[in-house]
């Protein structure tokens, strides 16, 4: 039961609802796919010469998926990055992780 699930702050569970009822019986793929770049996402957030790669794909991934908040905050990241400007991560790592948890979830309920 999807209702037991809690969604991140700043999601749009229609969106990824509306992806997965898409996928039909690859929705499960699609989960796995998006965890597994969403695991390298995360390593490479902690890697300042990575850190733009890892922002623009995760913002990318973010909001194809309905995580609109984690999007924009991985969109503001790469362009700190690209102006050449620090950039405090630890929002994107906690709705990052916090994402990670819910598709998880998601891909246990089915």
């Amino acid at each position: 039961m999807i209702s037991n699930i809690c969604v991140p702050d700043g999601f749009d569970t229609e969106r990824l609802n509306n992806l997965l009822s898409v996928m039909g019986d690859r929705g499960a793929l699609l989960l796995d796919t998006a965890l597994s770049d969403l695991s390298r996402v995360r390593a490479s957030i902690g890697q300042e010469r990575l850190f733009r790669d890892g922002c623009h794909t995760l913002a990318a991934l973010a909001g194809t998926l309905g995580a609109t908040r984690l999007g924009d905050l991985a969109a503001e990241g790469q362009r700190l990055a690209d102006a050449g400007l620090p950039c405090d991560t630890s929002a994107i790592m906690r709705h990052l992780e916090d994402f990670q948890a819910y598709l998880i979830a998601r891909k246990a309920v089915g």
